[in-house]
Parts: structure tokens; C-alpha cells; sequence
């Protein structure tokens, strides 16, 4: 599945995801564009404390936490 696509099995899998995260009662964000540069902020001021991202370019805005996705099976461990 491409990364960028907007598919009814991208959606599918986004939704199940975020129920999943809400039954753990993990707080997230959801950018539907480019939010690096406010994601950095947040990581910054200490309101988030780690990334997942699908490239690297949260590493150049400074955030020191990164869990890369690796396709649609998970991601891969922090980056420090």
C-alpha cells in the first residue's frame, strides 16, 4: 500500500489503529499534512515525548525520540 495513498484500506487501518491507541488510553495527534516543524515544538516544550513518523525528517527538527514506521506491520525501535 503506498504511504501517501488515501485508500479505503489506509483508512481502515488508521481507524483501527487509533481505536486501539484510545483503549490504552494513549493521548495522540493526528497531522492530516506536513506538521514536522509543530511536532518539534511539542517535543521540545516536553508535551509529547517521542515521534513516530514515516521518514526521518523528525531527526533534522531536532526530536531525539523517533520511531520510524516501517510499512503498514509496525515500526521499527527508537532512534536516540
Amino acid at each position: 500500500m503506498p504511504r501517501n495513498s488515501n485508500t479505503p484500506k489506509r483508512s481502515h487501518y488508521i481507524i483501527l489503529r487509533t481505536q486501539a491507541l484510545r483503549e490504552e488510553k494513549v493521548r495522540y495527534v493526528v497531522a492530516p499534512y506536513e506538521a514536522d516543524a509543530q511536532i518539534a515544538y511539542l517535543f521540545r516544550i516536553g508535551v509529547i515525548t517521542a515521534v513516530i513518523a514515516e521518514d526521518s525528517d523528525m531527526l533534522a527538527f531536532g526530536c531525539q525520540r523517533v520511531r520510524q514506521r516501517s510499512g503498514h506491520l509496525g515500526a521499527t525501535p527508537y532512534r536516540n
